[in-house]
């Protein structure tokens, strides 16, 4: 198909958007732009028969405000638990230190932990089915004045306005918007250079466990716990390449980690060996983990959320709560539009980027400083651990953070519960009078 035909236009006055990817980020955009009152499709490269794999993930209060005010707060408090800390042990179960959960009196919400697998469930309830396209694999993306497309390996091709590309961090949409900038000599050199993977991620779920063995797994609330094993020890895998959480993991446990799976588990009695023995092979995935920022997040009609242009550390569990962030952030933007043209939605693709970047910076440090807390060993970390957690910048980091409770400025805000500030946020003119999600 010529990129001189692209033309979907029904309405001069909405915008369509090709959502490329249908994770977290993807499905949250998604569910913001149809209370926007704004067209989507979203192309997922799955075709929804593979194996549930993921692990837990977490979520703070600037997103659990904004799920409130989505009404989607309800389930995900039925299907998570708050988290009262995190304690760092070595392998002898010793308390090595501490961090104490998130201030709900002062922040407004405490943090809440969960399956990737459940939030996904809980998100797909509200996307409609005519809108959702499966086994879409983008191999093409084309966009001109009129319009933008994606064409697909089963040779399918779907037009719209924009389009957003929520495929993670190893994007093949990223990549496809570069290649035309490559050859105009308009990319940053930084954004050519190859990932360098600093972390091997094994990530599973068990199946239920026996409550008499692991006491702690039924608590109303959850501790997360973790191991601090020596680094560089013989036997750490070498990193490879997996494009998604999704790819089952081939690496022998038992000879890439076996220092490891000695130790004692935190949670229960036996090995961590015995503690993973409770999560089918087949449910545990690899993934290759880098910190990046890139410098271009968008091209003309093309614009990048989530681990698409920024990925992280997943040791603070911020990776898909900034792509919910990016994602109503580009949506306020998109709304208060006043004409589709090329160049305005390059103008609110910039805007979007330069509100989401030092928000993002700040979520990888303060990444760093948990994982330097969890990770390292010695007398000098031992030390941080007592006072970091409780010194005026790592609070002051987790103010900045937690102050950060963006809504959909088009409908009714939520009432601020916390004892501390809030940051303040433009509330759109236009206002839809409703947050039903009944579709």
């Amino acid at each position: 198909m010529s990129i001189l035909t692209i033309s979907h236009k029904q309405d001069v006055n909405s915008i369509k958007a090709l959502i490329v990817g249908g994770g977290i980020t993807g499905l949250s955009m998604a569910i913001m732009m149809h209370l926007a009152g704004m067209e989507f499709d979203i192309l997922e490269r799955s075709t929804g028969n593979e194996p549930a794999m993921g692990s837990a993930i977490a979520l703070g209060p600037p997103v659990l405000r904004l799920f409130e005010q989505m009404d989607l707060l309800p389930q995900i408090e039925r299907s998570s638990k708050a988290v009262t800390g995190i304690t760092i042990m070595d392998g002898e179960s010793r308390r090595l230190g501490r961090v104490e959960g998130v201030k709900e009196d002062r922040y407004g919400y405490p943090m809440r932990v969960m399956t990737r697998e459940a939030l996904h469930s809980i998100l797909m309830e509200k996307i409609p089915p005519a809108n959702l396209h499966r086994g879409k694999l983008v191999v093409k993306t084309l966009q001109n004045a009129n319009g933008a497309s994606c064409k697909c390996s089963d040779g399918s091709t779907y037009y719209g306005d924009i389009i957003i590309g929520a495929d993670g961090a190893q994007s093949l949409t990223r990549e496809k918007m570069f290649l035309p900038l490559i050859e105009k000599c308009e990319m940053f050199l930084e954004d050519l250079e190859p990932s360098q993977y600093q972390h091997v991620i094994c990530a599973g779920i068990t199946d239920p466990l026996d409550q008499n063995s692991y006491p702690a797994a039924h608590d109303s609330t959850t501790e997360i716990r973790v191991i601090s094993n020596k680094e560089n020890q013989a036997g750490n895998p070498t990193p490879r390449f997996y494009d998604d959480w999704l790819v089952q993991t081939d690496i022998d446990l038992e000879e890439k980690f076996k220092d490891l799976l000695d130790k004692r588990c935190a949670m229960g009695p036996g090995t961590i060996r015995d503690f993973i023995a409770h999560t089918p092979k087949k449910a545990i995935s690899t993934i290759d983990m880098e910190e990046r920022i890139y410098r271009t997040w968008h091209s003309e009609r093309i614009v990048l959320i989530g681990d698409a242009c920024h990925h992280q550390l997943s040791v603070g569990g911020q990776n898909p709560a900034q792509g919910i962030l990016d994602a109503v952030c580009l949506v306020n933007l998109l709304r208060k539009m006043e004409s589709r043209s090329s160049a305005e939605y390059t103008q609110v693709f910039k805007k979007y980027q330069q509100k989401r970047t030092g928000d993002v910076k700040t979520s990888f440090q303060e990444s760093r400083q948990i994982d330097k807390i969890i990770q390292k060993q010695g007398l000098v970390t031992n030390i941080m651990r007592k006072l970091m957690p409780n010194s005026f910048v790592f609070n002051m980091k987790n103010d900045k953070i937690n102050s950060n409770q963006p809504q959909l400025s088009f409908l009714p805000f939520v009432p601020d519960r916390r004892s501390s500030t809030a940051n303040p946020q433009e509330r759109s003119k236009k206002l839809t009078g409703e947050r039903t999600l009944s579709i």
